[in-house]
């Protein structure tokens, strides 16, 4: 077994719209990437599982649960919708009601099940706007993983990152939390932080990156990145895996 470091390169929001989806997939396909998590309730779904089927890219694909953008999969979620129809959810620590978590815990399981459906079996979960790392949420997705056996949920952001003695216990906690339920990631930050500021690399442990690979500013400095001689040179210090993969 390889004594380098384990690293995930996970790009959020594939099936999101049409300028991240091709990307994705084609990242996935020449290695630039480990790993996809894909929104059930995004516009180009069925494109990116169209995707995965013909680029044979199952076993590296997770769900990407959002409860703050797209419209919601289950009956349960919908009295909660915004006057658009869209889940409109925030990250808050204040506790759901009965009724409330409930929903929540339906919607997230409605949004695997589509997945599922689809013919792909997730190998992690992680959430848009790490929403689930408030623990009124973050407690219904390991509920959710751990009935679906889905091993891996990605922790709070911990790596490469500039925050307070508070916001930084907080993380501790929630990871803690989240490492005594399902498989998750010592480290968790983005790709182009990490690039910059790489303090932990020769630590032990598992890393987990996110990408973002759209039109935006950020899609755009994240492609050239992933492209660049310089990135292909950084990332040889570490054994590149899938959520999958972890100790094979």
């Amino acid at each position: 077994m390889s004594s380098k470091a384990e690293m995930i390169i996970t790009a959020d929001d594939f099936g999101r719209d049409a300028a991240c989806t091709g990307i994705i997939a084609e990242s996935l396909t020449t290695g630039s990437i480990t790993a996809a998590s894909l929104m059930a309730n995004g516009s180009h779904f069925e494109e990116a599982c169209r995707l995965v089927r013909s680029e044979r890219l199952d076993g590296r694909i997770g769900v990407h649960l959002s409860l703050d953008e797209g419209p919601p999969l289950s009956r349960e979620m919908r009295p909660y919708i915004d006057s658009s129809g869209q889940l409109s959810m925030k990250r808050r620590l204040r506790r759901l009601g009965a009724g409330l978590a409930a929903a929540v815990e339906a919607e997230l399981s409605a949004q695997v099940d589509r997945v599922l459906a689809a013919g792909i079996r997730p190998t992690h979960l992680d959430s848009h706007r790490h929403i689930h790392t408030v623990f009124p949420i973050g407690r219904l997705v390991v509920r959710v993983a751990r009935r679906y056996r889905i091993p891996y949920v990605r922790p709070a952001r911990n790596l490469a990152t500039s925050q307070t003695a508070s916001a930084g216990f907080y993380k501790w906690l929630f990871n803690r939390y989240l490492s005594g339920r399902v498989r998750t990631a010592d480290y968790f930050g983005d790709v182009v932080d990490f690039y910059r500021r790489p303090g932990e690399y020769d630590r032990s442990g598992l890393i987990e990156c996110m990408t973002h690979l759209d039109d935006s500013p950020r899609g755009v400095e994240n492609r050239e990145l992933l492209q660049s001689d310089e990135f292909r040179r950084f990332v040889q210090r570490f054994r590149l895996i899938g959520h999958a993969d972890r100790g094979r």
